[in-house]
């Protein structure tokens, strides 16, 4: 995932140490995860929007939690680049 992540433009806002599951992106900041995540769940993609992770309201819409701890190695790099075009097509 790291490496998919790190060639596509995507910009890595955060990940865990030791035995992390999953990335946190941040995208552009015109970007709401929410919508942003039902359109790649269309494709088959799954994200996590940010907003809820934030304390209070009006927080940042932009940022997405990204797991892979269940998908196959294989899969990771054509995934990454269907976020990389919902974002540029968004």
């Amino acid at each position: 995932m790291e490496q998919a992540l790190e060639g596509s433009g995507l910009n890595i806002a955060g990940r865990a140490a030791f035995g992390g599951s999953n990335f946190w992106v941040e995208a552009p900041d015109h970007i709401d995860t929410e919508i942003l995540a039902v359109e790649l769940e269309k494709s088959g993609v799954l994200i996590e929007a940010g907003a809820p992770f934030f304390h209070g309201t009006g927080g940042p819409k932009n940022f997405f939690r990204l797991a892979y701890s269940s998908i196959g190695l294989d899969k990771i790099p054509d995934g990454v680049e269907v976020i990389k075009q919902a974002i540029a097509n968004y």
